[in-house]
């Protein structure tokens, strides 16, 4: 799921994820088709926890973790 426009504010730019940035591992499962990237995107709205593997433009990888803090 490759992201294109970060919104200043948004869950992914406060979790370190960048325009351009292509999400390709959501809890250890790859994302490789449309319907994953639905399920996706579905889960990362109501997940309280989650790690993400995002290849970024200059095709460098990171690991970013997120826990929603009660």
């Amino acid at each position: 799921v490759q992201l294109n426009a970060v919104k200043p504010g948004s869950l992914f730019e406060q979790i370190g994820i960048q325009s351009g940035d292509t999400i390709t591992q959501f809890n250890g499962i790859q994302i490789t088709s449309p319907e994953e990237s639905q399920q996706l995107m579905r889960e990362l709205s109501e997940a309280k926890q989650f790690n993400v593997v995002v290849q970024a433009a200059d095709g460098s990888q990171r690991t970013l973790t997120y826990e929603l803090e009660e």
